[in-house]
């Protein structure tokens, strides 16, 4: 993966806002729009790349951050990083939680 200054370089993701690893947030007037920054591979198999992926459109900030964390754990899901329903209940829990410790002194 690239490193996160070339990631930002990225024109899709001119003004988005980091929120976490591979995970972007940006707006428009209307709505924030979650972004995931895949790893995606060259048709040719050669080489990979950082592909910026819309995850979906939302609005209220709560909802862009839940909806971050649902993907987290569906990637890790899908990774076999989880494979239980206690591992998956902890992630889930655990990302919360660090979001929520991130933003308490903002209340």
């Amino acid at each position: 993966m690239k490193n996160t200054t070339e990631i930002e370089n990225n024109r899709l993701l001119k003004n988005a806002i980091l929120i976490t690893d591979k995970y972007y947030m940006t707006a428009d007037e209307k709505q924030y729009i979650l972004i995931w920054v895949k790893e995606s591979t060259s048709k040719d198999n050669t080489k990979t790349y950082d592909n910026p992926v819309n995850i979906g459109y939302f609005s209220s900030l709560p909802s862009v951050l839940k909806a971050c964390v649902s993907h987290m754990i569906k990637q890790g899901i899908r990774n076999g990083e989880i494979t239980t329903l206690k591992e998956c209940l902890e992630q889930y829990m655990n990302k919360l939680n660090e979001f929520e410790e991130t933003f308490k002194d903002i209340r």
